[in-house]
């Protein structure tokens, strides 16, 4: 087993491979992924909004029919 500070001493070796990007690439690459993101989520809100839409919808039509076999079947009883 290694030991705690051999482990971070060869994280830190590693850590200086690696070929960071530049200032430009970094935020070109984070405006892409925030313009994903921000479609994403419109997307993912207009689905929601939709299929709330549609359940009240739905409620909507078979709430008079609830009504009337629950006013039924306590008259039956």
């Amino acid at each position: 087993m290694v030991s705690p500070k051999r482990y971070f001493q060869e994280v830190a070796h590693q850590a200086k491979k690696v070929r960071w990007p530049d200032f430009s690439t970094f935020i070109n690459a984070f405006v892409v992924v925030m313009v994903i993101l921000i479609i994403a989520g419109l997307i993912l809100m207009f689905e929601n909004w939709t299929g709330l839409q549609l359940m009240n919808s739905l409620k909507d039509i078979f709430a008079p029919i609830a009504s009337v076999g629950s006013t039924a079947s306590s008259s039956v009883a």
